[in-house]
């Protein structure tokens, strides 16, 4: 294939005021050897892009396993990590994961402590029953400190007067807050519970996501395609790729996500000791695709994503593969890296460590 060359404007609305941008998002770890794309998104395409990443790093099966092994990505100075179990991003709500109270068969909300993968922890939550009967589950994020902010989010669940029963969950250091919380409220039965979590609990998530966690996903594999594919970007083939990452559309025109494994190790039952990103990119004489993977590693053996980028008119009559690793250091950062990046190459029309 030949090399397309920069075209010196955005590839997105063809403004001249270009930004590096990084095809895989920091939240998803800084990796030695990474080099971002150059002279192809502007500054405010850049932005939109990242607004998608949002979602994309705190939503889904991605944001899950990013809370579980502690990514924290670039830093941001005087902010605390959002934890995607108290709040959710894009307009999407958080990850919602519940469990039995041991001994008991009332579900509760629990959360993964940031960094483990097994380590859980009850969250600060209140269950209210109204008189009617009707049963509500609140959970009290860190910021809830005044009266008024409790009785507002009853409010927004119809939830007003009388309560009939409100079960408090919050360890002893914030009892005073949570008395101070229901303090305007007037509750017939109030219980009090701080549980210890020990032994093994069965917890099931939910999550939710919306087209931008997918327009993410297709904008790293278009992004990646255009720097290792030496594509310019502007082509009229890709025209429907670029309106589905910026504006959104149909999903399955563009991304479509299995279990089916496109690395003949993890097809083998083998995978990584260490996580890691996969990502690479093909052209053969018809179509342009990306193909993904986040997090593959000991404990985990996540979907591939396809990205259908756009059918190929350039005169090519051979495949052309290009493929990537972005590897977890398993002892933790290193000089300012969560990891390391490496050349994948085809063998055997496989993609294979290089």
């Amino acid at each position: 294939m030949s090399k397309g060359k920069p075209i010196g404007k955005c590839v997105y609305c063809g403004s001249d005021e270009l930004s590096d941008e990084h095809y895989l998002p920091e939240c998803l770890g800084r990796f030695k050897d990474f080099e971002s794309l150059k002279d192809g998104i502007c500054k405010a395409c850049n932005e939109k892009c990242s607004k998608l990443e949002d979602q994309l790093c705190r939503n889904g099966e991605i944001g899950f396993m990013r809370n579980a092994l502690g990514i924290v990505g670039k830093p941001k100075k005087h902010k605390k990590p959002v934890d995607p179990f108290d709040r959710g991003s894009a307009g999407v709500g958080p990850l919602k994961m519940t469990g039995k109270i041991p001994g008991e068969e009332q579900e509760v909300r629990l959360r993964l402590v940031r960094g483990s993968l097994t380590g859980i922890e009850y969250m600060p939550q209140l269950i209210v029953t109204t008189p009617s009967g009707e049963t509500h589950f609140i959970i009290i994020p860190s910021d809830m400190t005044e009266p008024d902010q409790l009785s507002a989010r009853l409010k927004d669940l119809g939830i007003e007067g009388e309560l009939q029963q409100a079960r408090v969950i919050m360890p002893d250091a914030d009892r005073e807050r949570m008395q101070k919380l229901l303090s305007k409220w007037k509750i017939k039965h109030q219980v009090w519970s701080d549980l210890p979590i020990t032994g093994q609990i069965l917890t099931k998530t939910n999550v939710e996501v919306s087209d931008k966690y997918f327009r993410a996903i297709a904008k790293i594999g278009f992004h990646y395609a255009l720097k290792y594919l030496h594509l310019r970007g502007d082509e009229d083939f890709f025209a429907d790729i670029r309106t589905f990452i910026m504006d959104g559309g149909d999903i399955s025109r563009f991304v479509v996500w299995s279990q089916q494994q496109f690395i003949e190790q993890v097809k083998a039952g083998l995978v990584p000791e260490t996580y890691c990103h996969i990502v690479s990119a093909e052209a053969n004489y018809d179509v342009i695709t990306s193909r993904l993977q986040f997090f593959l590693g000991p404990e985990n053996v996540p979907y591939v994503y396809t990205v259908r980028l756009g059918r190929n008119t350039t005169p090519l009559h051979y495949r052309v593969t290009r493929g990537h690793q972005f590897c977890l250091y398993p002892d933790g950062p290193r000089e300012g890296k969560d990891g390391v990046m490496e050349q994948l190459t085809l063998i055997s029309k496989t993609l294979l460590p290089y």
